[in-house]
């Protein structure tokens, strides 16, 4: 979640409510993520939109909250044009209901213009971990919203802090390959580094590191800004059923330790059949049982990761894909739901 692509405002005299909305899409790299109709904005939108709740974007190139203008690309020009006709100024309603929602605090943001806009209006939702976005923890920064919404457990006091959860629960991708069409493992990740304290990118490169010297033929490395010049594992940028060609995948969060905070990876890797050797979140069991993925922690080295990895039976892999399943269709899983993040944001802006 990832640069602000923010669009247009449009008449809201048929809607009770107003939103609008700063996003972090990634359309730059994933431009289908806004126009097709199963993705979570769109799904989110017309949740609203049947509330009598307008949902809309701000747009970058217009709005005074940016500080830089960035010259328009065609996908930027294309969005542009979905969400119809664009207002030159931030228009907050004089509706008291009316919000300001931010999905992450994007760099380009004028933090001076946002502190124009009254506390009480303001609302938070902060995907993106301290290690990626240091700012938006920060007390200058949240002193600004009447609302934050986070993963973080030991934040949250349904006061200021209110809790969130990724909606990121897929259904098994099926049909799930057997085990033995399955490669050993991979690992799917940008080529990002951090000096930040509880950072796991180094984490990530040190299993890549010994992947590649120790067992190559057992190993795949895929995401941006590798190269095969220096990652001979390097087998590009993943597609959709990438995963499901691996019994395991190396699923780290970009943060260590912190309560609650669990992204997208693990469910992409469950969605996939493919077992996760999982490490962030340090209450991670108190969400997703322990049959369902391998924790990083119960090994002292990546070589003992791969010796274990090495002798998984056919059975006990056959045991995690199951208990995967099971977990996914369980009333314990809806938390990670879309369904489930639309009754939050909902909440979020009418109590």
């Amino acid at each position: 979640m990832k640069k602000a692509l923010l669009s247009c405002l449009v008449s809201l005299s048929l809607y009770a409510q107003e939103v609008q909305l700063v996003h972090d899409f990634t359309v730059g790299d994933h431009p289908e993520e806004i126009f097709d109709p199963a993705s979570p904005y769109r799904i989110l939108q017309d949740a609203l939109y049947k509330n009598h709740i307008q949902l809309r974007c701000l747009n970058k190139q217009s709005s005074p909250l940016y500080a830089v203008k960035e010259e328009k690309s065609t996908w930027k020009k294309k969005i542009q044009d979905f969400f119809l006709e664009e207002e030159k100024t931030l228009c907050i309603s004089d509706d008291p209901r009316a919000y300001l929602v931010l999905w992450n605090l994007p760099s380009d943001l004028s933090f001076s213009e946002i502190t124009k806009v009254p506390t009480d209006r303001l609302i938070l939702f902060a995907f993106e971990p301290p290690v990626n976005i240091p700012k938006q923890y920060t007390e200058a920064v949240t002193k600004q919203f009447s609302k934050i919404y986070t993963w973080n457990d030991d934040l949250v006091d349904d006061k200021k802090f209110f809790k969130f959860s990724y909606p990121a629960l897929k259904q098994l991708n099926e049909p799930l390959p057997e085990y033995k069409e399955r490669k050993l493992c991979a690992l799917i990740a940008p080529n990002v580094s951090s000096s930040e304290p509880g950072e796991l990118y180094s984490a990530r490169r040190s299993a890549i590191s010994y992947f590649e010297s120790t067992a190559p033929g057992d190993f795949a490395l895929y995401g941006t800004g590798w190269k095969l010049t220096e990652h001979k594992c390097y087998k590009g940028v993943s597609a959709e059923d990438t995963l499901k060609q691996y019994r395991f995948t190396i699923c780290y969060e970009d943060m260590k330790d912190i309560k609650g905070y669990i992204s997208e990876k693990i469910f992409e890797c469950f969605s996939s059949g493919s077992v996760p050797v999982y490490l962030g979140a340090s209450n991670i069991t108190k969400y997703i049982p322990k049959h369902c993925f391998i924790d990083r922690r119960d090994f002292k080295s990546d070589e003992e990761l791969y010796l274990f990895l090495k002798n998984v039976s056919e059975e006990s892999y056959d045991m995690y894909v199951n208990n995967i399943r099971t977990f996914i269709d369980s009333k314990e899983a809806k938390i990670f739901s879309m369904e489930h993040f639309i009754e939050t944001f909902t909440e979020a802006i009418q109590n």
